[in-house]
């Protein structure tokens, strides 16, 4: 029963958001204002930025710096904008097939959630592993100043 409730809800937000969210995908990239593209930048950027802050603030050696930029450009996807938009347009028309066929399909439903759930799980493992990467090539001073931030951090985050 619990089971099938947590899909139930896991597909009303799903769906939900895709209603929120389809004006925004339905857009034309040339249509969206400047101030939403701004806006939209902010928001994605924060995430390298906050990293970045941190480890402006741990005083890196010239050495460190050339190590921690092969580390971050080991786990960067190379993957074009084209390429992320139409993966992008992709999921959002198997949403809409979804939503809009003549009768639910929930196993293709669940299909859509554990793919995203698949992605969002890599996405974190691969920030986790090179957090711990840089974390093991500073010398125990900066190490100590790395757990402060990320433990100040957890607290900003968790009101």
């Amino acid at each position: 029963m619990s089971k099938g409730l947590s899909i139930a809800t896991a597909v009303a937000v799903l769906v939900g958001s895709s209603f929120v969210m389809s004006p925004v995908f339905a857009q034309d990239t040339a249509q969206v204002s400047p101030q939403k593209t701004e806006k939209q930048a902010k928001h994605h950027g924060k995430k390298h930025h906050s990293m970045h802050k941190m480890l402006r603030r741990l005083s890196l050696t010239d050495e460190q710096k050339t190590q921690v930029k092969a580390i971050v450009g080991k786990y960067t996807t190379t993957t074009s904008k084209e390429d992320k938009e139409a993966a992008r347009d992709e999921h959002q028309q198997h949403i809409v097939d979804l939503v809009t066929a003549p009768s639910f399909d929930a196993t293709q439903a669940q299909l859509i959630i554990e793919a995203h759930q698949a992605k969002s799980e890599q996405q974190m493992l691969d920030k986790l592993r090179m957090q711990n990467e840089i974390y093991n090539l500073l010398d125990a001073e900066q190490q100590e100043k790395f757990k402060k931030m990320l433990t100040k951090g957890k607290r900003r985050h968790h009101r």
